[in-house]
């Protein structure tokens, strides 16, 4: 559900806003985040504790108390999450979904203000350098649930040479291969399998892409991960310091902190190829090329679930962005079998004679 408000709306749910954080205050510094080297926020909370919360989610992400921030997210709770829009905002507007995206309209142009998912329990504002993030509950068993600041993150994470993207990363020898797909075609568990195999790690569904002339380099934003339970049981042997957080918002997958893993995590890693995955009944795992017209359904793929994710469908510019950073690279089908340790070892290989 998209609904469009024109600058002076816009401006007044701004000062409604404002009004309102002013009275649950005082606000305090929770952490630092630094977003690839782009931006340094400082998150700042109106309860205390939360710095070993957030750790367990974006440990990979961490700034340095000292560091000088050039932006602010405000995170703070509200139990009524999906009368939000109405008490705080202003906003005399039925919710008749589980998703509302605001957007200011001057006539022209079209730019994302809000993004609100009542089944995620979150309300993410974007104002300039200060964002804003409502939680429907601070508690660590409902805070990670979901993938905290998204939104926000997409927002601080735009820029001319960088984007977030849904997709995940992998490599070895200091060469990665971008995987990318739909939920239910197995990326997670190839990528979180490679992981524990002992492959470089940049990523399993959120990263920060960065296009430098011909070269796009991978940084890590999360540090924690969703399994089904079946996969999870599947890969219980392995999971060393991995540890178990909580059910996920939709109460259907183990969320789990890989933080422990810090050893493989990757920064600014160079991606040189992309590979989609598909699984199927077969003995071996096998990648084979795309074809060119199968390279065009990958990139939409990319394109659409990034911009799905972000809340950005109708944004033509960030379309034409990531066409641009992906269109260059050269594309790959993985076909998975389900043997988990066989995917892994068969993707090394291919990363390898890359």
């Amino acid at each position: 559900m998209i609904i469009k408000l024109t600058p002076e709306q816009t401006d007044r749910c701004l000062q409604r806003l404002h009004n309102y954080l002013m009275g649950i205050g005082p606000w305090e510094e929770a952490t630092k985040l630094r977003l690839a080297g782009i931006k340094t926020t400082s998150v700042v909370c109106n309860q205390p504790g939360l710095e070993p919360v957030l750790r367990r989610q974006l440990d990979w992400c961490m700034e340095s108390s000292d560091a000088t921030p050039d932006s602010t997210i405000f995170l703070w709770e509200d139990f009524s999450l999906d009368t939000f829009h109405q008490r705080v905002l202003g906003l005399d507007i039925p919710l008749e979904d589980n998703y509302l995206s605001l957007v200011t309209w001057d006539g022209k142009k079209m730019s994302a203000f809000a993004g609100f998912g009542v089944q995620d329990g979150f309300f993410s504002i974007w104002d300039g350098d200060k964002q804003y993030c409502c939680v429907r509950s601070l508690l660590p068993e409902e805070l990670l649930k979901t993938h905290l600041f998204a939104l926000n993150f997409s927002r601080l994470a735009d820029t001319s040479s960088t984007s977030m993207v849904h997709g995940a990363c992998v490599g070895t020898d200091g060469k990665g291969i971008l995987l990318c797909g739909r939920g239910g075609r197995g990326k997670s568990t190839l990528t979180i399998s490679c992981l524990f195999q002992g492959m470089e790690y940049v990523a399993e569904d959120y990263l920060i892409l960065k296009k430098e002339a011909e070269t796009l380099r991978a940084f890590p934003i999360y540090c924690s991960t969703a399994l089904t339970p079946q996969i999870y049981n599947k890969l219980y042997d392995k999971l060393g310091p991995t540890r178990f957080i909580g059910l996920n918002g939709r109460m259907n997958k183990y969320m789990l902190d890989i933080s422990g893993w810090h050893n493989q995590v990757r920064q600014d890693y160079p991606v040189q190829a992309c590979v989609f995955p598909e699984i199927a009944a077969v003995a071996e795992p096998h990648v084979i090329p795309c074809t060119p017209q199968e390279k065009g359904r990958t990139i939409t793929h990319i394109v659409h679930s990034t911009l799905e994710q972000i809340m950005q469908t109708g944004n033509s510019e960030a379309v034409r962005k990531l066409l641009g950073m992906l269109s260059g690279m050269d594309y790959y089908r993985i076909v998975l079998s389900p043997d988990l340790t066989r995917n892994s070892e068969c993707l090394r290989s291919f990363i390898e004679s890359l």
